[in-house]
């Protein structure tokens, strides 16, 4: 089976365990977002056209499962997308937690675009609750990123 085909059958699996099973391991209705990991190992792998193709399939699926306005999301993950390719070839990123402080940097990108896409759309927001949200989002993807980092390497080789 060829490499992209692989990948892009894992990502639809880590969609629809994300959207069913991820609920289950909720706390203070924040959910972990498994996606992000997966990007910036693929991103550190592939080349900036097929990032960005993963990229929009991951906002594709997003935009499936969420809330917002149809296309937000995959504008979200697009842009972040090209972000990690650039952060890619331009730091020397090889071990775990240079591969972590990726994923930080790639969640406050996404909070931060989507907060300001909102606020565009006529929404507002408190400031206090979108910081106690980005800090337990960052926590709960920090605790699944090293097994989904692993489980990508062996999916993608």
């Amino acid at each position: 089976m060829k490499r992209g085909l692989r990948v892009i059958l894992y990502l639809i699996i880590l969609f629809f365990f994300q959207v069913y099973f991820l609920d289950y391991l909720k706390i203070f209705g924040i959910r972990a977002d498994i996606f992000i990991p997966v990007l910036v190992t693929l991103g550190l792998n592939v080349s900036l056209w097929e990032i960005l193709g993963f990229s929009l399939l991951v906002g594709f699926l997003r935009d499936i499962a969420g809330s917002y306005a149809v296309g937000i999301n995959c504008w979200l993950y697009l842009i972040a997308g090209g972000f990690i390719y650039w952060i890619a070839h331009t730091l020397v990123i090889e071990s775990m937690w240079n591969k972590t402080l990726v994923i930080i940097a790639v969640i406050i990108l996404i909070n931060f675009l989507e907060c300001g896409f909102l606020y565009l759309l006529g929404a507002t927001f408190n400031a206090n609750i979108f910081f106690k949200t980005l800090f337990s989002l960052i926590f709960f993807t920090f605790l699944f990123s090293s097994y989904l980092i692993r489980l990508t390497n062996f999916v993608y080789q």
